[in-house]
């Protein structure tokens, strides 16, 4: 039997009174303990996004913080939904990524990437080719190999139905 239990999250924005940045974000924690949680971060610097380099840039005790919506959902994916309503809604400046990408968004986004970064992944491929040739050569052979065998079956099955129905009789 599936558990069909809601929970209860928060979507919040960290914001600072004398400059426009802004982030939205979303919690099923107490807002208090997951504010700790993003100074921790920036403290430690594990991570270097937008939302940290203004946490540095702006102070870290100066920013504000508030409940934009609470709501009750069944799991992180509906969650993240109703984080990136707010986000798109909002416009921050300070998010670096979408919270929910459709199927569409996703297609957009590997298309526009490979449309902005030709070269950079052109470079990245002939280096490794240098890089690999033997484990290249190897992947080829063994490639090859694997589909002589696989054609040989087919061919023999296709003969050997082929016979059973009586089509070279």
């Amino acid at each position: 039997m599936h558990n069909f239990s809601r929970y209860k999250i928060k979507i919040y924005k960290i914001y600072w009174d004398d400059c426009d940045d802004l982030y939205v974000g979303s919690t099923k924690k107490l807002l208090s303990n997951r504010i700790s949680q993003h100074r921790t971060i920036c403290k430690t610097g594990k991570k270097k996004t937008k939302i940290y380099e203004a946490m540095k840039k702006n102070g870290i005790y100066n920013l504000r913080y508030s409940i934009i919506e609470s709501y009750e959902v069944f799991d992180k994916e509906e969650q993240l939904k109703w984080e990136q309503y707010h986000a798109t809604k909002l416009q921050p400046n300070l998010n670096t990524y979408r919270c929910h990408n459709t199927n569409e968004d996703y297609k957009y986004y590997k298309i526009n990437y490979r449309n902005t970064h030709k070269e950079q992944i052109r470079n990245l491929n002939k280096k490794y080719r240098e890089n690999n040739k033997d484990k290249i050569r190897i992947y080829k052979t063994e490639w090859a190999r694997k589909n002589r065998l696989k054609k040989k079956l087919e061919i023999k099955i296709i003969y050997k139905t082929d016979k059973d129905n009586s089509i070279f009789t």
